[in-house]
């Protein structure tokens, strides 16, 4: 998590890739990723979309495990 924002190559298990997609999933269910949607919107340039996390999220669970290069 530290390093996510480097790509250094960092590899992401199966298991651990699976919990980031549920948890991603949780915050779509509990409206915490729509909230930061509307924020993001409303006083950003930047593009956040919900649509995206959700298909980041099925990403995860369904990857096998990923490596962020």
């Amino acid at each position: 998590k530290e390093y996510w924002c480097y790509n250094g190559g960092k590899v992401i298990s199966e298991k651990k890739a699976i919990e980031i997609g549920h948890n991603l999933l949780t915050l779509i269910e509990e409206g915490h990723t729509a909230g930061f949607e509307e924020l993001i919107l409303r006083f950003s340039r930047h593009s956040f979309r919900v649509e995206n996390v959700q298909n980041f999220a099925e990403f995860c669970i369904n990857s096998g495990g990923f490596s962020i290069s």
